[in-house]
């Protein structure tokens, strides 16, 4: 499935899967490739999360634009975000 060169190197077809537990007190679900988990800290993409204050386009906006930036400083291109 996908891209044979990329099984090559290492690349998965196979997901990262955590269980957890959604608790009332949780106030937002991040759901993101690892373009985003990558660049940018769990405690940063937080904290755009609570700033963006439910506006969820806002926040995704925000977290594209971090990684892609970090993308580009750290490795002069940019992948999946």
């Amino acid at each position: 499935l996908g891209d044979l060169g990329a099984h090559r190197i290492g690349v998965s077809a196979v997901p990262e899967v955590t269980k957890y537990k959604l608790e009332p007190d949780d106030l937002f679900l991040v759901v993101a490739s690892d373009g985003i988990w990558d660049m940018i800290p769990n405690e940063q993409v937080v904290d755009v999360c609570f700033q963006a204050s439910g506006m969820l386009s806002s926040a995704c906006q925000q977290l594209h634009d971090v990684a892609r930036a970090s993308w580009k400083l750290k490795e002069g291109r940019v992948d999946d975000i």
